[in-house]
């Protein structure tokens, strides 16, 4: 038995930068020598600007974020929509109830489905796929997947995936 293709819903995309944000925690499975078990990426939708958070239990999850969305505002930016899935470590009253009191529409995935969470879903997967390369490479021990993920993170903060431009245009220049 095969899955049915997955049909894109119409969604609206951001233009600006943390407009949207978007996160998905991930289990790796191996405690690093400081405790940590889970992490957790935000990504902004339209600079494709990459966070990375480890924690020690998934329960951490809506207390990441909210930090993080409280940094952000108090940089004078304004985010109007945050998205995630359905996980429970992030569906939580406490979550909604900030967004909401910041004006910050609070979006979720139908559960099951990381097809529509798919940018940060795929940025989970280069992530950990770095952190194997890395650790491979080195031939180091899994518990230091911690600093692995946070180098490959800085990496990808710092190195261009894709490229959202037209050819041959500078970002600013385009008419």
């Amino acid at each position: 038995m095969t899955r049915m293709s997955y049909k894109k819903p119409v969604t609206r995309r951001a233009t600006g930068p943390f407009q949207k944000l978007m996160s998905d925690m991930c289990y790796v499975g191996e405690v690093t020598y400081n405790g940590f078990e889970h992490f957790q990426l935000v990504q902004d939708e339209a600079s494709r600007y990459l966070w990375g958070f480890m924690m020690h239990r998934k329960e951490e999850a809506s207390e990441v974020v909210l930090a993080h969305v409280k940094w952000i505002l108090a940089q004078g930016h304004k985010v109007e929509v945050f998205s995630s899935d359905q996980g429970p470590e992030l569906f939580n009253n406490k979550l909604k109830f900030f967004l909401e009191a910041n004006g910050i529409e609070y979006t979720t995935t139908n559960a099951y489905s990381p097809e529509e969470n798919g940018l940060v879903e795929k940025m989970n997967g280069v992530a950990m796929s770095r952190v194997r390369c890395l650790l491979t490479a080195a031939n180091m021990p899994w518990s230091l997947w911690g600093e692995a993920f946070n180098f490959a993170i800085e990496v990808l903060r710092k190195s261009k995936l894709e490229n959202p431009g037209k050819p041959g245009l500078f970002v600013g220049y385009a008419k």
